[in-house]
């Protein structure tokens, strides 16, 4: 499963509501959030992206980065007598 980012950069481009309709006919994306200008997308598998990309002209199309930091654990634990 892949995210995409979809940012309108065109006036003249397909609006929110008609994109959201072009993702929705794909059977292999979900629609995740939208804004006025952005949609958030997953999609299964590279082919659904080169859809999008052909079928979006004016928007851009953009995979999520995401990258996990390690974050120590600062929770406080009750000690035991044992401990």
């Amino acid at each position: 499963m892949t995210t995409l980012i979809l940012r309108r950069r065109d006036a003249d481009a397909p609006s929110p509501d008609e994109a959201a309709g072009v993702v929705a006919s794909l059977p292999a994306a979900a629609l995740v959030h939208r804004s006025d200008r952005m949609l958030l997308v997953n999609v299964a598998d590279d082919a659904q992206v080169e859809v999008l990309c052909g079928r979006l002209r004016g928007w851009v199309v953009s995979r999520q980065e995401t990258t996990r930091i390690q974050v120590p654990d600062a929770r406080l634990r009750v000690r035991t007598d044992g401990e």
